[in-house]
């Protein structure tokens, strides 16, 4: 069996095989509701919770009162995958990444700004 924790906010999706969840609401830093495709809502706690066949889920420690760590345990040739990105500021400005140039603090990320080769 391997495991991996994935910090999870209410409303993010994970795959695991064929089975996608969601996490329902959050309760506490170690309690929390996930919901199955198929419909079932799961309480979960640190007890690990069967939700398919070889497919363990429990509550992960050091979590956050709006942050599950959801701990899958499943066999290492499950695939495992996070549906819904998590969200990280970009330290790139918007315009720097739509011209392909280097970030600058101190020069405008403006086409004028780009010169000419040669």
């Amino acid at each position: 069996m391997a495991t991996l924790v994935l910090g999870m906010k209410e409303g993010d999706e994970f795959q695991v095989g064929h089975h996608c969840m969601a996490v329902d609401q959050i309760f506490s830093d170690h309690e929390f509701r996930l919901r199955h495709s198929s419909g079932i809502y799961l309480h979960i706690r640190d007890e690990p919770t069967n939700v398919a066949a070889g497919i363990w889920i429990r509550s992960g420690t050091r979590g956050q009162r709006h942050l599950a760590r959801v701990c899958i345990e499943a066999d290492s040739t499950v695939p495992i995958r996070r549906l819904t990105e998590p969200a990280q500021p970009s330290a790139i400005p918007a315009a720097a990444l739509a011209a392909n140039q280097p970030h600058s603090p101190s020069a405008p990320t403006t086409p004028t700004n780009r010169r000419a080769p040669g």
